[in-house]
């Protein structure tokens, strides 16, 4: 039987359970392919089974977990196509947002995503994973509320949920931390001067980057991360059953 690596210790007072489902997926607790053994994971957090499996069975709406007859529930398969698909509307979002921010912003935001760049490159320079993870998630929270659109930032939230596991990993690639802050400066650069063409140009490179080293770097990713073989498995869409 397989044995549940464990997890950190939730405050169920507090927390959801489909959040500390969520968070340990997505944090890489749970890495793709791992199967959610029920009963290991209730007893883990001292909770019944049936809020866990309402838990599972919202995640399952979100793309984050899969059930098969045989292996039960498991964490999806990141990949390759569903990168370029996240990446491809993110793209769509925010090369929009931020040519409205330019018109929008006050020097009052674009001052914060000046601090959540320099928080980036002090977390590039620390190797702090996590912390350079949140700021630059924050540089592109602050870029798409920028925009004032409701509509638009509730979709983008939907759609970083499931690049968030990718952006773990993203941030462990060699020099990748670096070059992204060099980036993120350039497209901050181009907010400052209300150049929307340029600002809109900078992020679709910026985005594209991403996804080209991702791509490139797939198979040591996976020998560092997890399951060697998802990414062979993942990287052609598959037909809708």
């Amino acid at each position: 039987m397989q044995k549940l690596a464990p997890l950190k210790k939730p405050d169920l007072l507090s927390t959801p359970v489909a959040t500390l489902l969520r968070d340990a997926i997505l944090d890489w607790e749970l890495p793709p392919g791992e199967r959610i053994i029920e009963r290991q994971l209730a007893a883990q957090w001292n909770i019944s089974r049936a809020p866990l499996r309402e838990a599972i069975k919202e995640l399952m709406a979100e793309g984050l977990v899969e059930v098969s007859p045989r292996r039960g529930a498991s964490v999806s398969d990141i990949s390759i196509s569903e990168l370029r698909e996240l990446f491809a509307v993110r793209e769509m979002i925010e090369a929009y947002a931020v040519r409205v921010a330019i018109r929008l912003a006050d020097e009052s935001a674009i001052a914060r995503m000046e601090r959540l760049v320099n928080g980036m490159q002090i977390a590039a320079n620390a190797r702090d994973f996590e912390q350079f993870c949140a700021t630059g998630l924050g540089f592109h929270d602050e870029l798409v509320l920028a925009a004032q659109n409701h509509t638009l930032a509730a979709l983008y939230d939907r759609v970083k949920l499931k690049f968030r596991r990718y952006q773990v990993v993203l941030a462990s690639l060699p020099e990748l931390p670096s070059s992204s802050v060099e980036e993120h400066r350039k497209i901050l650069a181009a907010i400052k001067l209300r150049d929307e063409d340029r600002a809109s140009a900078e992020i679709v490179a910026h985005l594209e980057h991403l996804v080209t080293r991702f791509t490139a770097s797939s198979a040591d990713i996976f020998s560092r991360f997890g399951r060697p073989s998802t990414i062979r498995l993942s990287t052609h869409a598959r037909r809708p059953k």
